[in-house]
């Protein structure tokens, strides 16, 4: 077949840069909620610049599923009923999705 074989070093290899870069991003968000997010409202990130309560908003709502998706991530929570954790997120993506 033409075209690039993939061996299982590549795979060995993509597998563990994508299962690494999830850990950290899972432990990153996590520290950002425990640092900066841990108790604060949208009118309490009014306070740090941003223009409005329905401008903050979508910040407390992503890092709200973000905690609930490192729970289930790490087993202290279990996944009860179906959700799509991108909803809240992909607002935050900076692509206009």
């Amino acid at each position: 077949m033409p075209g690039r074989n993939v061996t299982r070093s590549d795979l060995d290899h993509a597998m563990g840069e994508a299962t690494a870069a999830l850990n950290k991003a899972m432990l990153d968000l996590d520290n950002i909620r425990d640092n900066f997010l841990r108790g604060k409202s949208a009118a309490d990130l009014v306070l740090l610049g941003y223009a409005d309560e329905a401008e903050a908003q979508p910040i407390i709502n992503a890092i709200n599923d973000t905690d609930q998706l490192f729970k289930i991530y790490k087993g202290s929570q279990p996944l009860t009923v179906e959700k799509d954790f991108r909803d809240n997120i992909k607002k935050l993506w900076g692509l206009g999705v």
